[in-house]
């Protein structure tokens, strides 16, 4: 992380076989963006505090102090209240970064924009593989209702299917989302279990929700709507269980 973000010199540690420039160093005079970075290690949180305050850096191995001359740009998935309750973003970092604060609203607050990027998405796949594939009115109807949880992304990964799954129309069946509405008359069949206890229901759906995201513990705590920690500390109970 350190070699990433303000690079190395040659012979600094086994492997370093030239001098590095890191990123900082790379977005001199220019814009440097830091994606999720509350998923940041927390010691290197506190280096990039440094930075951020001093403007010095130094690369990794080397005598020479640096000044760094960049724009910052952060982003985050996460609320970073929550990321700063649960102890995994630190709250000075925070106050540093957000000067401007921008807060992008959620795929479902914005009217419309759900079909306008499906169109986008699928224009351009068209465009990759030299198609001419089109949304049904009945598929646009379908994304305009959704309320895609997992916005952005998980509208582009919905089209993506479907436009493998289709020939030239794109109708509903191949639009495949986690909406669970649609599963409501399978789910009035065989209703939830009476007598488990919540603790046991919990755990089910965390460990079903784990092994639908292929163990990807992010994606799975975004969709239970806890934190990562959280799902951590969840797991540790768990762990004498087959969790794939």
């Amino acid at each position: 992380m350190d070699s990433e973000l303000f690079g190395h010199v040659k012979g600094a540690f086994t492997g370093a076989h030239k001098d590095h420039q890191g990123v900082f160093e790379q977005a001199e005079g220019g814009t440097l963006f830091l994606d999720e970075v509350t998923e940041m290690p927390y010691e290197q949180q506190v280096k990039l505090l440094r930075v951020l305050e001093s403007g010095e850096y130094k690369p990794v191995g080397a005598q020479q102090v640096k000044m760094a001359n960049v724009r910052i740009i952060s982003a985050t998935n996460r609320t970073p209240k929550d990321a700063i309750r649960d102890e995994i973003f630190r709250e000075d970092l925070y106050f540093r970064l957000a000067q401007f604060p921008i807060m992008a609203p959620r795929l479902r607050d914005r009217e419309g924009d759900a079909c306008g990027l499906a169109q986008h998405f699928l224009a351009y796949r068209n465009t990759q593989d030299g198609q001419r594939k089109q949304l049904s009115s009945q598929s646009l109807e379908k994304i305009g209702r959704y309320t895609w949880p997992g916005n952005v992304r998980e509208l582009k990964h919905a089209i993506e299917r479907a436009y493998i799954l289709a020939d030239d129309i794109i109708h509903p069946e191949h639009l495949i989302t986690h909406d669970f509405n649609d599963q409501a008359k399978h789910d009035e069949t065989y209703g939830v279990p009476t007598g488990m206890r919540l603790d046991d229901m919990e755990k089910i759906a965390i460990l079903k929700t784990l092994k639908k995201n292929d163990g990807n513990k992010t994606d799975t705590a975004n969709q239970l709507g806890i934190s990562i920690k959280t799902l951590y500390n969840k797991l540790d109970k768990y762990e004498h269980v087959d969790l794939l």
